[in-house]
Order: structure tokens, then C-alpha cells, then sequence
């Protein structure tokens, strides 16, 4: 594993912040905002995973613990961390649904037009 991480950290140390955050802006920016409940969806649930992992892998027993590698975590929380993913880009248009009624773009539209005519008479 560190023969990949090692180069890629070498990699990304690097690229100037201003370039990625440009890239960041150009591709990242635009699917966020298509996206945004399983954004917000991803951001509850990742911890939640996560701290539940922790908790399931203190249960193991000492001695078992001791006879996996190194990096058997990182083993379970990959895939763990990847089937979050999928779960909160499958649920976002659902949680949307709920939450805007269908109406994101409308009504995020319409609340910052609030905003800026209560702030900008």
C-alpha cells in the first residue's frame, strides 16, 4: 500500500492549491450542486459508519486482533466508506424528494433571492 500512497502524496504536494482548488471549482463544484442531498446525506452517515466500525473493531478480541496485518482496517473500511458513497448517491433524489418536493433548484432559487433583497434594499 505505501508504494502507491507514497507517490501519490508526493504527487499531490506537488500541484499548487490554487490549481486544485480551480479543478475543484471547475469539476467538483458543478456535481455537488446537482447533488446536494447525497452530499449533506454523505456527511451524516460517513461519521456514523465510521464511529461504528471503531466500536465493531474494539469488539474483536486482543489475541484475534494480533494475528490480522497491519492494515487489516484499512481492508474494512474502504469498502465500508465506498458502500456509503453508493448508499447516499442512491438516496439523495429520494431525501430531495422529501425534503424540496421535487423543487431543489426552485426553491433554493427563491431563497436566495429572499436573502439578497433582505440584505440589499
Amino acid at each position: 500500500m505505501r508504494r502507491w500512497v507514497k507517490p501519490t502524496v508526493e504527487t499531490i504536494e506537488a500541484l499548487p492549491t490554487v490549481i486544485i482548488g480551480f479543478l475543484a471549482g471547475l469539476w467538483l463544484a458543478p456535481w455537488v450542486e446537482a447533488h446536494i442531498a447525497s452530499v449533506f446525506l454523505l456527511m451524516v452517515l460517513m461519521p456514523l459508519v465510521l464511529l461504528g466500525l471503531s466500536v465493531c473493531w474494539r469488539m474483536i478480541p486482543r489475541y484475534a486482533r494480533r494475528r490480522l496485518p497491519d492494515n487489516a482496517q484499512i481492508l474494512v473500511i474502504i469498502p465500508a466508506l465506498l458502500l456509503v458513497g453508493m448508499i447516499a448517491v442512491s438516496l439523495g433524489p429520494w431525501i430531495e424528494q422529501i425534503w424540496f418536493g421535487g423543487m431543489r433548484a426552485n426553491s433554493l432559487h427563491t431563497s436566495l433571492v429572499l436573502v439578497m433583497t433582505n440584505v440589499m434594499p
